[in-house]
């Protein structure tokens, strides 16, 4: 494993090696690629980390790391409280809630018996509005009774009249077939007297 700049070759992430300091990468093919902004930390696992432009060994880093590690328990020790008031925050939030939905269905309840009492109430009024709807039934009922009769009646009237007319028209043809005959005779008599 050769060094490159001071940091140990890498082939676990498919890196071959990288100079920090030069800002530097190869890959395992031996390609290099330049790097602009990543010049300082370089993380390989969650035990090593190079940090290579200020000469820091792996070691340290570990150090570091730990360090760092018991900083962040440290200050999840001292948000400990606030966690708690948070909580309890919470808690209270939801009690809260929950008296809100107690009030909602109370309401709900009494809407309900409201509208109970109402319908109660109303029943003698539903009552008549069906008697009145039965009597315009009857009524229209009636009306139609009426209109059916007039009809009838319309129709009768009319096949009358038909009838009329054609008693007329029979009448007529009688008229004609005697005027007809009398022409008839008269013809004879007149041929009859010559």
């Amino acid at each position: 494993m050769t060094d490159f700049g001071g940091v140990t070759p890498l082939k676990s992430v498919g890196v071959a090696s990288l100079s920090l300091s030069k800002g530097q990468l190869y890959d395992y093919k031996g390609f290099r690629h330049e790097l602009r902004f990543f010049k300082c930390l370089y993380f390989t696992s969650a035990s090593q980390v190079y940090v290579s432009s200020f000469g820091i060994s792996p070691l340290t880093a570990n150090i570091m790391m730990m360090m760092m590690l018991m900083m962040m328990m440290i200050m999840m020790i001292m948000m400990l409280p606030l966690l708690l008031l948070l909580i309890r925050m919470m808690k209270m939030l939801l009690m809260m809630m929950m008296m809100m939905i107690k009030m909602m269905m109370m309401m709900m309840m009494l809407m309900l018996m409201m509208m109970m009492i109402m319908m109660i109430m109303m029943l003698p009024l539903l009552l008549l509005l069906i008697r009145m709807m039965r009597m315009l039934l009857m009524m229209m009922m009636m009306m139609m009774m009426m209109m059916m009769m007039v009809m009838l009646l319309l129709m009768m009237m009319v096949m009358l009249l038909l009838m009329m007319i054609m008693m007329m028209m029979m009448m007529m043809m009688m008229m004609m077939m005697m005027m007809m005959m009398v022409m008839m005779m008269m013809m004879m008599m007149m041929t009859l007297s010559t």
